[in-house]
């Protein structure tokens, strides 16, 4: 599987894990990396949230986009 593909596995299990964070790599590889890479930057395109899991608790995901600094697509780094 090449950088591309795990970039784009990352992507893809974003949407299909419902903003659920789960990387199947080991810690601190290039795989892992490239996979939380991708992850985050479907995270960053959709800025709606998730409807929560059972028990009420919040996808990472929603959880991440709550922090006080969060910034989406279209949002300036200035």
């Amino acid at each position: 599987m090449t950088h591309e593909d795990v970039i784009r596995q990352g992507k893809d299990d974003y949407f299909s894990q419902k903003g659920r964070y789960a990387n199947p790599y080991p810690r601190g590889s290039e795989k892992f990396n490239a996979y939380e890479r991708g992850w985050m930057q479907s995270l960053k395109s959709v800025k709606k949230p998730y409807p929560q899991v059972s028990g009420g608790s919040k996808s990472l995901a929603d959880k991440y986009r709550s922090l006080p600094n969060w910034k989406g697509p279209g949002d300036s780094d200035d």
